[in-house]
């Protein structure tokens, strides 16, 4: 299976369930979203969206983080298919 690392622009929520001071919502407005890096086997990807899991075995894997493409930055292959036993694919 593909190991791929994906650097992908993050959508962000500033602030909980009380009352916000507005000028520090707004001065935290004016900053750019992170830029996340995921790093795991990629299970599917289409036009849309890549999903990956970071951890996974012949019947059992880990949760699974799915990237739609609008956020994608940058895609980098880690790993050439065929060379793990528990290939699924």
């Amino acid at each position: 299976m593909q190991i791929v690392l994906i650097s992908w622009i993050d959508a962000e929520t500033t602030g909980d369930t009380a009352w916000q001071n507005l000028e520090e919502i707004k001065n935290d407005a004016t900053k750019p979203p992170p830029l996340m890096t995921t790093v795991g086997f990629l299970l599917y990807d289409c036009e849309t969206h890549m999903a990956v899991v970071d951890t996974y075995g012949p019947e059992d894997c880990s949760m699974m983080h799915r990237i739609p493409k609008e956020m994608i930055k940058n895609v980098s292959k880690m790993y050439v298919e065929g060379d793990n036993p528990y290939d699924i694919g």
